[in-house]
């Protein structure tokens, strides 16, 4: 006797199980975009950094976070951010579903070079 099981998952299903241990954001092409990741922050750097991203700001997080986790983290250890990166942080915090605490961090430019508390920070600016 054969056993036949369909399972069919979708994507946000998928990706509400996911953790991760860097989170930050970039640029690439004029854009801002947050970025996740598992790994070293040295390994991911070099890999952005590869493909031509500019403004490249990644932390190592406390524990292993889910997207919406992870950017609320690294917008809270912001103090002043140009406004599209609040913006892109805040659609992951939207968009990937409910935190616990409310979403902290003021959008305001320049972007703040003050590390964040008790995380390695890595913060590379592109030469064009």
């Amino acid at each position: 006797m054969q056993l036949q099981v369909n399972l069919t998952l979708t994507i946000e299903e998928i990706n509400m199980n996911k953790t991760f241990n860097i989170a930050g954001y970039s640029k690439l092409a004029g854009q801002y975009k947050a970025r996740f990741a598992n790994g070293t922050v040295a390994e991911r750097t070099r890999v952005l950094k590869r493909d031509n991203h500019a403004d490249i700001y990644l932390v190592e997080l406390p524990q292993a976070m889910s997207k919406s986790e992870a950017a609320q983290f690294v917008l809270s250890g912001l103090t002043n951010v140009e406004p599209a990166v609040g913006v892109a942080l805040k659609r992951i915090i939207e968009k990937d579903g409910a935190v616990s605490q409310p979403v902290t961090g003021k959008i305001a430019a320049p972007v703040s070079k003050a590390p964040v508390a008790k995380a390695v920070v890595a913060k590379v600016e592109a030469s064009a």
